[in-house]
């Protein structure tokens, strides 16, 4: 990884950092019942005190600023105006080394910062004092009202979020929407068939506060979200008794829907007869829906951007070709090569 800061500001700015922890450690010993009323934002004044007071006759002597509030992290100090660094102070009462971090998407970083670095508080017998770079403890994602990191200082090397999921911290939060990745990591390794990754607001997202009934939306709404479905899950021309459970997640986590009889508008109405020149074959209402509106699902397909076939087909395998990817999918799942007779009925049409 390459950073803007030469190797001597990174020393320097850490052995500033590696005197503040024996500061406030040797401190601790003697004012242990001080240190125990300083959770939260009171510590970040004592952290921003001592780099202070340390950094005299330093590079950083009268460089270091408190940010705190809104803003992160907490302290910030430049090298010049384009290269920075900076430290987020945490704190626990509890005699672990676990706590939440910020959210992920960072929408509140100070700009032309470089490096993080995590100063974390112990605040319970024995007191404790530690630092380490910030993206080396984040070893998970939780998602709240908002996915934010969640932080172990313990976490052994190699074993971050970002090693989990394959790529690294700062490629990750200069992404357009560096949720992706994780949520793809979330759904692959937590959740559990038919669960759908979602929260109710982001820093950089806020979803509809309006939960919709199915039943309440237009004909053109209807159908529009049923190939949508088709396209996104082509699960659902298996005869798993589950092959639902995804579309019901993601009408509630994308379009904020409650549809109470799913099966009904796929699957409803018993068997149908779909007629190819010669050959007429019985096939399932979901059969009846794809060969009523198949130009228009492969338009979709064509259309739906690629991470999100790739996500909702849950395939690890690259491909080229998205319509032939989900004509595949859709012949493994049904166990016919419906969309092969579909393709010829249509050509001989034209």
């Amino acid at each position: 990884m390459i950073y803007s800061l030469k190797n001597e500001h990174n020393t320097a700015f850490e052995k500033l950092l590696d005197n503040s922890v024996d500061f406030l450690q040797n401190k601790a010993v003697r004012e242990a019942k001080y240190f125990k009323s300083r959770l939260g934002i009171k510590l970040e004044k004592d952290v921003y005190e001592v780099m202070c007071s340390l950094a005299v006759n330093s590079e950083f002597e009268n460089n270091i600023e408190l940010i705190s509030g809104q803003r992160f992290p907490d302290i910030v100090s430049f090298i010049n105006e384009q290269h920075g660094f900076g430290v987020e102070v945490k704190t626990s009462s509890q005699n672990h080394w676990k706590t939440t971090g910020s959210s992920i998407f960072e929408g509140t970083r100070v700009d032309n910062i470089d490096r993080i670095y995590l100063m974390y508080g112990k605040l319970a017998d024995p007191i404790e004092f530690r630092y380490r770079r910030y993206e080396e403890c984040l070893y998970n994602v939780a998602i709240t009202h908002s996915p934010r990191y969640l932080i172990d200082m313990d976490t052994k090397v190699g074993d971050s979020i970002f090693d989990k999921i394959g790529v690294d911290y700062e490629s990750l939060r200069n992404l357009k929407n560096p949720f992706v990745p994780v949520r793809n990591y979330i759904k692959q390794n937590q959740c559990k068939p038919g669960e759908e990754v979602w929260w109710l607001e982001s820093d950089n997202h806020k979803s509809s506060d309006i939960i919709k009934l199915w039943k309440h939306l237009s004909s053109l709404e209807k159908k529009a979200l049923r190939i949508q479905a088709i396209v996104l899950f082509p699960q659902m021309f298996s005869e798993g008794q589950d092959k639902y459970s995804n579309v019901a997640t993601w009408l509630v986590a994308e379009h904020h829907i409650v549809h109470p009889s799913l099966r009904d508008t796929f699957s409803a109405g018993g068997k149908k007869e779909l007629i190819f020149g010669q050959k007429t074959i019985v096939v399932s209402k979901m059969m009846s829906h794809l060969a009523e509106d198949y130009l228009n699902i492969l338009e979709m397909v064509e259309a739906t951007d690629k991470e999100k076939l790739t996500y909702h087909w849950t395939i690890k395998k690259a491909f080229s070709n998205k319509i032939n990817t989900w004509k595949n999918l859709v012949n493994k799942y049904s166990g016919l090569e419906i969309t092969d007779l579909l393709d010829h009925e249509y050509d001989t049409r034209t």
